[in-house]
């Protein structure tokens, strides 16, 4: 599928994973994007754009632009006021709209466990958005398995998150964790394949991979580049911290046996998201074993790329921007 023109990216200043939702969308739509960081601002800079963010509305109103993606809050205002703007202007996209009215878009996308107020062009898909496709994760676990290939089966991916808002994680819960999945793959003679985000710690980081010497283990030192692709793609089983709403959407896009490792604390908002993969039977709470069942991937990047793509294919407008 493809729009053709390229698009552009409006995202908060150092949040990463916000840029990451709305490039895998761009990706999956085949078009470039130009990514445009709103720096941090008072209140009153955001709700009035247009006098203090002039470069980024000539850039909206360019006839190039057909596609406008925005996330996290700063950005979703200002794509707000983008959206307000009379033609030309792009078909405008906010991926996430905490906060912010969704008739103000041609389109929202959202978490089921968000609950947001149904609308026609709101979208509510289980997970979120993310960069990784099927084909990506093939390729790439092809090239992992072959580079590994000395390390016994099966594979065992741990994406290791970290404290937050909602859940504690520290040298308890490493040593916890640790213990469990040395045991689980010396007893199925298989191996882990071990990575940990930026919210683990340098200090969480080391005890894990000091604590899973005891194991066949590949652990991701955070050098070079990313190797969660090829994880995923040449792993048997999964095993998720269940802090990460990002990392367990990634993980139960590959159809394959995802188990959550539970961590103290928690939110309803957390128990909503678990709950709804469950009833789609794409994830299990970990119990020390290792079994296979099938369920179809989630890929709510996919969903949400046809959605675009579909209302595009008409004007490139919906009720909501005849309106704004």
């Amino acid at each position: 599928m493809s729009i053709a023109k390229p698009c552009l990216i409006v995202v908060p200043a150092g949040k990463v994973g916000h840029e990451r939702l709305c490039r895998g969308v761009a990706e999956r739509l085949q078009v470039d994007a130009d990514v445009v960081v709103v720096a941090r601002r008072s209140l009153a800079d955001l709700l009035a754009p247009r006098r203090r963010l002039g470069d980024l509305m000539s850039q909206a109103r360019q006839p190039e632009r057909r596609l406008l993606l925005a996330s996290g809050r700063r950005a979703v205002l200002v794509a707000r006021a983008i959206a307000a703007l009379p033609p030309p202007r792009p078909f405008v996209a906010a991926l996430g709209a905490s906060g912010v009215a969704t008739r103000h878009f041609d389109f929202v996308w959202t978490s089921v466990h968000d609950r947001l107020k149904p609308a026609p062009n709101v979208l509510a898909t289980l997970t979120t958005p993310h960069q990784l496709t099927a084909a990506d994760l093939a390729v790439r676990g092809a090239a992992f398995a072959a580079a590994h290939a000395e390390l016994p089966r099966p594979w065992i991916a741990v994406l290791i998150g970290g404290p937050n808002g909602a859940f504690r994680f520290g040298d308890a819960e490493t040593a916890e964790i640790a213990t469990a999945l040395t045991t689980l793959a010396n007893s199925h003679g298989g191996s882990l394949l071990v990575t940990a985000s930026r919210r683990t710690g340098q200090a969480n980081r080391r005890r894990l991979a000091e604590r899973l010497a005891g194991a066949p283990v590949f652990f991701w030192d955070g050098g070079g580049d990313n190797p969660l692709a090829g994880m995923l793609g040449a792993a048997d089983f999964l095993v998720v911290t269940c802090d990460s709403i990002n990392m367990v959407s990634e993980a139960v896009s590959t159809g394959k046996p995802v188990y959550l490792w539970p961590l103290p604390g928690g939110s309803a908002k957390f128990d909503r998201f678990h709950e709804g993969l469950q009833r789609h039977g794409a994830v299990r709470w970990f119990d020390g074993g290792l079994d296979r069942w099938r369920y179809d991937p989630v890929d709510a990047t996919l969903s949400v790329a046809e959605e675009i793509a579909r209302r595009l294919g008409g004007d490139g407008r919906t009720a909501a921007a005849a309106t704004a």
